[in-house]
């Protein structure tokens, strides 16, 4: 590959460029160690140069991210060294039955001249919110020393570890996560950002992350505002005059439905779906909106993922002024016909 220099007054310093068009077969999503040989002149084949790559599908019910940390408080017995970069990518999804997890880890730690690589292709739990971009998830892991590419050393064949992360919308430059795991004693091997009693999510230096879930859109939309009656504008100022949830359309629905709700006060909100026995099943809105028509859609899943039975479900809506206190709370009544 040709290099090029970054700076006409600097000759030792170049960057070289490769587009890749990358086939992950049937592969919802897949993590790559991409690492940097040079040759002749200037010799380096170091893994403290790898990086993380993920490609990922654009699925549903899914949860995937890449980029790096920088270090500044790293824990455990194998911290990371301040200033160092904490490269990770990952993928974890249910699979179409909504029965067994599917997915895998990679996530490179700096400590000390010694460079490891974590990896798991078994997870044990996954917990998603999608309406708050959060998710947390579980699974086994190896570790290896890769400080020579060429002859990698197994330091632990059953690891566990966790990633808790919070998707902050695009580009994802507010993205957070943190990262643990532990040895097959139990003992604190690394954790991203520890302070003393837990990992502490921190902001990406670089990357993106994303939690989606078939409970509900990852985003709420606002809608153009319209009068109920006319169909023409709300007010002169365009507002919804009053706390409204609307019948979800379509019903009777199969695959998923939207639901839309109308707020003319700034609020705290929360709706939710509840099944005929009164249980949650979905969250599909909850934290602090602005006066606005709003639409959500539910894909007839629960919080894990998990197709929902066809049946009677209740899509309920609270909320409370943050203006004037005003409350307010109802109740729509849905059908899933049939799953597909």
């Amino acid at each position: 590959m040709p290099i090029g220099l970054v700076s006409s007054g600097d000759t030792k310093t170049g960057a070289a460029i490769y587009n890749w068009s990358v086939n992950i077969g049937n592969n919802n999503s897949q993590s790559l160690t991409i690492g940097i040989i040079v040759n002749n002149y200037y010799t380096r084949n170091s893994s403290d140069d790898d990086a993380v790559v993920t490609v990922s599908k654009p699925l549903s019910d899914f949860i995937t991210g890449g980029g790096c940390l920088m270090l500044s408080s790293s824990s455990g017995l194998k911290a990371g060294a301040a200033g160092s970069r904490n490269n990770f990518g990952f993928n974890v999804k249910w699979n179409k039955g909504g029965t067994n997890l599917q997915g895998n880890i990679n996530t490179i730690v700096r400590n000390g001249g010694l460079v490891y690589q974590i990896k798991g292709n078994s997870m044990t739990s996954l917990s998603v919110n999608a309406a708050a971009g959060t998710a947390v998830f579980n699974g086994k892991a190896s570790i290896q020393d890769i400080t020579n590419p060429l002859s990698p050393l197994s330091i632990d064949g059953n690891a566990t570890l966790q990633v808790a992360m919070t998707d902050k919308g695009e580009p994802g430059t507010s993205d957070l996560i943190g990262i643990t795991v532990w040895n097959k004693s139990g003992g604190l091997w690394f954790s991203s950002n520890g302070n003393g009693t837990t990992t502490v999510q921190q902001v990406l230096a670089g990357g993106n992350l994303s939690a989606k879930s078939g409970g509900a859109t990852t985003a709420l939309v606002g809608l153009a505002p319209t009068d109920e009656a006319t169909g023409g504008p709300a007010g002169v100022d365009g507002a919804p005059r009053e706390f409204a949830l609307a019948q979800n359309v379509p019903n009777p629905f199969a695959r998923g439905t939207s639901i839309r709700f109308e707020l003319p006060e700034k609020s705290r909100v929360r709706v939710d779906v509840f099944d005929i026995l009164g249980r949650r099943v979905a969250e599909l809105a909850n934290g602090e909106m602005d006066v606005q028509r709003y639409e959500v859609n539910w894909a007839g899943r629960d919080a894990a993922g998990r197709s929902a039975g066809a049946g009677v479900y209740f899509v309920r809506m609270e909320a409370v002024s943050l203006a004037s206190e005003r409350r307010f709370a109802t109740v729509r009544k849905m059908l899933r016909s049939s799953v597909q």
